[in-house]
């Protein structure tokens, strides 16, 4: 992830989707209903989801955990350096990504562990709180241990890097540049990329399956990446600028967009959804260019599950025995035989007949 202009978060099984404007937390059901809104104390700049809360963070330092039922404020927690982005664990932890540091630790209020990081600029959780994978504005990415903070491997991308995921693959996937670029677990090995697309890239995220994944393109653009075949596979045009970027379970991408708005996409099965304004605001346009291939994805994923073996194998008829063709001519010769026969006697019988009786 990276600064984000719209910041976004949705829930891992997808039953809620967060998204900030300015002051505003704007929280809806999974299917794009209004749930609850909230005013924040500063300008958001980071949204996510930790286990029941929604998490924000506001160019203040101020990290606030809502509850995920009604906004209820829970806790506030300052840190000491100016936030530019959150991300959260699947097991519930919170990293501020701040210029020059990462700040980790609980959701729960407790105090945050800081990590100098200089010229951070993009981070991402790896399977769980046990390790961070960090990038930074200066083409630089590190895999590091968040309990000691020293980083177990590093590469320079040569471009800053603007996203980093997780893969189940145990990989990373690091947006740099116009590339995405597959790092090894412990940050050491630039492992192979996919690109390049036409414009710079920029907040990034990968699906549960590990068979597709998602970058903001440019300002208003989305670019869609078959994993499976490490290839481009489309983009999405949302005509808004688009902000973070999260897939919750199966196939499901969430997009934030500005003034609060979401956007949802099935990739798999080419539906496209979006949320409906709270009370109060009005409804803005929401009309995406969809230029990727869905079905191709679903074949992609369908092809990840069978183990890279055929899905289907076409099974050609078995060829008839000599003995077949055999009989088949002796078949063919009787019934000619017994025509011959029979008409040879029709015809001496008509003979015989005219000769003794006269009738023909």
């Amino acid at each position: 992830m990276r600064r984000e202009t719209a910041p976004f978060g949705f829930a891992p099984d997808g039953r809620i989707l967060a998204c900030g404007d300015g002051p505003e937390l704007f929280v809806y059901e999974g299917h794009g209903g209004p749930r609850w809104k909230v005013f924040a104390d500063g300008i958001l700049v980071g949204v996510a989801i930790a286990g029941d809360r929604v998490m924000t963070v506001d160019d203040e330092g101020r990290l606030t955990s809502w509850r995920e039922l009604d906004g209820l404020r829970l806790d506030v927690v300052q840190v000491d350096a100016a936030p530019i982005g959150l991300v959260a664990s699947p097991d519930g932890f919170v990293a501020v990504l701040c210029h020059d540091s990462v700040h980790v630790g609980p959701s729960n209020g407790a105090p945050l562990q800081p990590m100098r990081v200089p010229n951070a600029s993009a981070v991402s959780f790896g399977p769980d709180r046990g390790s961070l994978g960090v990038g930074a504005s200066t083409g630089r990415f590190a895999a590091i241990d968040p309990n000691s903070g020293s980083a177990w491997g590093s590469v320079d991308l040569g471009a800053a890097v603007t996203g980093v995921a997780w893969t189940p693959s145990g990989r990373w996937l690091v947006a740099a540049g116009n590339y995405v670029h597959y790092i090894s677990g412990d940050g050491s090995t630039v492992e192979g990329q996919i690109g390049p697309v036409d414009e710079t890239l920029g907040a990034l995220a990968c699906a549960p399956d590990g068979v597709v994944a998602a970058a903001v393109l440019g300002e208003h653009r989305i670019a869609i990446f078959d994993l499976h075949h490490d290839r481009v596979n489309g983009t999405a045009d949302m005509h808004r600028p688009v902000g973070g970027l999260d897939f919750a379970s199966g196939s499901a991408l969430g997009v934030g967009l500005d003034d609060g708005d979401a956007g949802r996409f099935d990739l798999y099965g080419g539906v496209v959804g979006r949320t409906e304004p709270h009370p109060g605001r009005g409804r803005n346009h929401f009309n995406p260019k969809i230029a990727f291939d869905g079905p191709g994805l679903r074949g992609a994923a369908a092809f990840a599950k069978a183990g890279d073996t055929p899905i289907a194998k076409w099974v050609p008829p078995e060829p008839e025995s000599e003995f077949s063709w055999f009989k088949t001519c002796g078949g063919c010769l009787l019934v000619t035989f017994m025509m011959v026969v029979l008409c040879g006697g029709c015809s001496g019988l008509s003979t015989l007949l005219n000769l003794q009786l006269g009738l023909f």
